[in-house]
């Protein structure tokens, strides 16, 4: 089994059992409060930026709000659809094709033109299928993805930046026997 599917069934689950604890009913605190410091830092006014293993989260919609191109991830299918109902959006189907010439599916949501997500497994995605990105928001990816997977994920995310690129990452240390229960570890 591939490192990035390790958990998948995992993740399946949890949104099926509706165990979804991470998901906010706001957009993230660290992430508002940041914005101006993020635009200074990336010396734009509008980002294209990409939010991995981004669930139903309302970051998506704040960052659209800001005039921001949104791009995430997310493996499970339902957690994009609860998005979209939740929030009344429209929604877009399309297959895009990445650079080794597997099948993505990407949706677009919403009627701006400015928000997508892909569906399915993060290491697919590669810097030609997302394009120039200029900040990337991780809520909690790092700490949700396997411990053995992190090296592997750092580098993805060093490959699709490009020079200039703003990384907001904020993650949570714990000890990993101690949280198995809940996927982490």
């Amino acid at each position: 089994m591939e490192a990035s599917q390790k958990g998948d069934d995992n993740w399946e689950k949890r949104w099926a059992e509706g165990r979804t604890g991470w998901h906010r009913p706001q957009p993230n605190r660290s992430l508002t409060q940041m914005h101006p410091r993020v635009l200074e830092a990336c010396g734009k006014e509008k980002l294209r930026t990409f939010v991995p293993l981004c669930g139903k989260s309302l970051d998506l919609l704040w960052l659209c709000d800001q005039g921001h191109h949104v791009t995430g991830v997310e493996l499970v299918s339902q957690a994009i659809d609860e998005f979209v109902a939740e929030n009344e959006l429209t929604s877009s189907q399309s297959t895009v094709t990445n650079s080794a010439g597997d099948a993505l599916t990407l949706r677009t949501l919403g009627d701006t033109g400015r928000l997508s997500v892909y569906n399915g497994d993060l290491f697919k995605l590669d810097k030609d299928t997302l394009g120039p990105i200029d900040f990337i928001f991780d809520r909690g990816s790092f700490t949700a993805i396997d411990y053995e997977t992190r090296p592997r994920y750092a580098e993805f995310c060093a490959s699709i930046a490009q020079p200039g690129t703003c990384i907001l990452l904020e993650k949570l240390d714990y000890v990993r026997e101690e949280f198995s229960e809940f996927g982490l570890g």
